[in-house]
């Protein structure tokens, strides 16, 4: 599934908060882990660690591996760095946690919309049971 879709999914299955991953109890979640939660994620702990800021993301890229990719800021927040591109993980918990969220001049759809133009087209023919198995695997261990 599209992290755009899985998003849009996920926001119906748990309370949207900015600055975590999912909260302890699994009823709430950012942006990325609403969806990854949409998609069957699941973790063995919900320890500080991985509530902390700077990992609310990890493991992320075990269901969208263009997650790590290189993406531009949608925005101007980062106009006066050298560069204005991050990681599309990073990019988006910008987005959600602070244009969604904080200043709300970004809506969850917008934000959906953008992800549609930069997340690859889903290829039905590379998709298979064991592709799926494995990633579910992996997502059981990421934070």
């Amino acid at each position: 599934m599209q992290l755009s879709d899985a998003m849009l999914l996920g926001s119906t299955q748990v309370k949207l908060i900015p600055g975590v991953l999912v909260n302890k109890d699994f009823s709430a979640a950012c942006g990325i882990g609403a969806a990854a939660i949409a998609v069957g994620a699941s973790w063995e702990d919900a320890s500080v660690d991985m509530l902390a800021k700077d990992s609310r993301t990890t493991g992320s890229e075990y269901i969208w591996g263009w997650l790590l990719h290189s993406e531009k800021f949608p925005c101007q927040c980062f106009s006066h760095r050298s560069s204005q591109s991050d990681i599309a993980k990073f990019v988006i918990s910008h987005i959600f946690d602070m244009h969604v969220f904080s200043r709300s001049d970004w809506t969850l759809e917008q934000l959906i919309a953008w992800i549609k133009t930069v997340e690859p087209a889903e290829n039905p023919e590379q998709l298979s049971t064991k592709t799926t198995e494995a990633t579910a695997a992996e997502v059981e261990v990421f934070a």
